[in-house]
């Protein structure tokens, strides 16, 4: 299900602004009209592969760039991930860091932003539409495997407090003991609607 885009082995977290040139992966849910992900180097994508056609839930979400300013903490780009005409899906991206040594204490920070939002009408023109609805908001967290396993649903993974700020920056710190000389460090993003 995932292939390692762009990433050497590294002892620091690569590219943990997720700027630079983002790797286009190929050959995904193809029939799901995303045929082409792209995330920043060293991160990889995952999301939950069972997919609902009747409910449309769990979508393979699209992952890219994006330099809206609104939507770009600092730097000048951001990993978006998310559904363009609705949909419910849980997906993220994550990053192994090698040289760990097993009993020290790593943290990992990020801030995230979600944003959820619904209209009924098939052309909506902006929010004054009267068919705008809001939301609730993206859940969002991050996580920690400290044993650098890459299965985002493994018992190991140590998770932060679920963020569902709509539209908001959120901080979120997290730290875990290294297990052994790899850990992965993971960005969780759940629409449940």
């Amino acid at each position: 299900m995932h292939r390692a885009p762009c990433r050497p082995e590294i002892r620091t977290l690569g590219n943990p602004d997720m700027e630079e040139n983002f790797c286009e992966i190929e050959g995904y849910q193809t029939y799901l009209h995303y045929e082409n992900i792209f995330v920043a180097p060293w991160w990889t994508p995952f999301w939950n592969p069972d997919f609902n056609p009747d409910t449309a839930e769990n979508r393979q979400p699209e992952f890219g760039p994006t330099d809206r300013s609104y939507r770009v903490y600092s730097g000048r780009v951001s990993q978006q991930i998310g559904i363009s005409g609705g949909g419910a899906f849980e997906a993220g991206v994550y990053n192994t860091v090698w040289g760990t040594r097993p009993g020290e204490v790593v943290r990992f920070r990020m801030w995230g932003q979600g944003w959820n939002q619904y209209w009924p009408s098939v052309n909506p023109v902006d929010e004054r539409n009267s068919d705008y609805q809001e939301k609730d908001g993206l859940r969002f967290k991050i996580g920690i495997d400290p044993t650098g396993g890459t299965d985002p649903s493994s018992a190991d993974v140590i998770w932060s407090a679920v963020n569902s700020d709509d539209k908001k920056w959120v901080y979120m710190d997290l730290a875990a003991r290294a297990e052994a000389d790899a850990m992965t460090f993971y960005v969780r993003v759940q629409a449940p609607e």
